[in-house]
């Protein structure tokens, strides 16, 4: 650990690294952040005041940023990449204050590891503006291509937000509100179309958010609607699991045997015909939607394999 800190931060002294080692360790041991917890758990013979008075002189002279603590946990990650991410918001009381605080984490061996954050002075949701600046401290730390997907629930949607995302190479699973579009419909239009004994749609290559995305509309056991939207490939590939992870569910909680069904649709938007460009809402948008609902077609084969995937 030592090695790794004198990588990252060359301006410390030995034993200012040693310090920051033991504290580290302390923190791990103990899963406690006041200073006189920690000095309890040092090696040594030091009276304990000593030690709380060495940690806070350490932080006083050397105040650690967020980036400084990202950088080292990326270092120490295994070197698989690209990685997931996901990016999420607490919310709390102290007293009369609110505490709301935006996160991103990264994803190792299914837990999310928290890497960068903004307080927000405020509370309910966040702005999409400080969403951007979140994911701009971040591309200072990693590049674009270093990120396979990120991970969001519904709060995090919207054009500005999805478009800025898109400007800046990074990829999205998302899931979505049942009134958001895709193409001309919105996504409670598609789910109420399910015929009896489906149990969703895999809807490929449609428009959300003036983006291509791939998406999976269905149902969980409890009736809620289920709606995932990427553009990092396929829902079914490997995402939802992720996704699941975000939404803080149990993978049992999908519905059993529908989505061992694959419910395409031949989106008009690959042949990009002129008639598909009609406003939102207008009749000609209107019927190419309807066609294209007409050309559902059931294809019996297994499209998720959860089981296997979450192993």
């Amino acid at each position: 650990m030592t090695c790794c800190f004198t990588a990252h931060f060359p301006e410390f002294r030995k034993n200012q690294v040693e310090l920051l080692s033991l504290m580290v360790l302390a923190l791990l041991g103990g899963k406690d952040v006041r200073h006189a917890e920690l000095a309890a758990r040092f090696l040594g013979s030091a009276h304990t005041d000593s030690v709380i008075r060495r940690v806070e002189r350490f932080f006083d002279r050397h105040p650690i940023q967020p980036a400084d603590v990202a950088r080292v946990v990326l270092t120490l990650l295994p070197s698989a990449k690209p990685r997931e991410f996901i990016l999420d918001r607490t919310n709390w009381k102290y007293g009369q204050t609110d505490v709301n605080v935006l996160l991103l984490a990264v994803i190792w061996r299914g837990v999310a590891i928290p890497l960068l954050y903004e307080l927000l002075p405020h509370g309910g949701g966040s702005y999409t503006e400080i969403r951007h600046t979140l994911m701009d401290d971040a591309l200072c730390l990693l590049r674009a291509a270093d990120i396979r997907v990120l991970y969001a629930d519904r709060e995090f949607v919207g054009y500005d937000w999805i478009q800025g995302l898109a400007r800046r190479g990074i990829p999205i699973c998302v899931r979505l509100r049942s009134d958001t579009l895709m193409d001309d419909w919105t996504a409670q239009d598609w789910l109420s179309r399910l015929q009896t004994g489906m149990a969703g749609l895999l809807v490929d290559d449609t428009v959300v958010y003036r983006q291509p995305m791939n998406v999976l509309l269905t149902h969980t056991r409890d009736g809620e609607a289920l709606i995932i939207a990427s553009n990092a490939g396929s829902v079914t590939t490997g995402l939802l699991p992720g996704i699941w992870t975000v939404l803080n569910r149990d993978l049992d909680s999908l519905p059993a045997s529908p989505l061992e069904r694959e419910v395409t649709y031949e989106n008009p938007s690959v042949h990009r015909s002129p008639d598909h460009r009609a406003a939102p809402g207008s009749s000609k948008g209107r019927e190419i939607c309807r066609g294209a609902l007409s050309r559902l077609r059931v294809q019996p084969r297994f499209l998720l394999r959860l089981a296997k995937e979450v192993r």
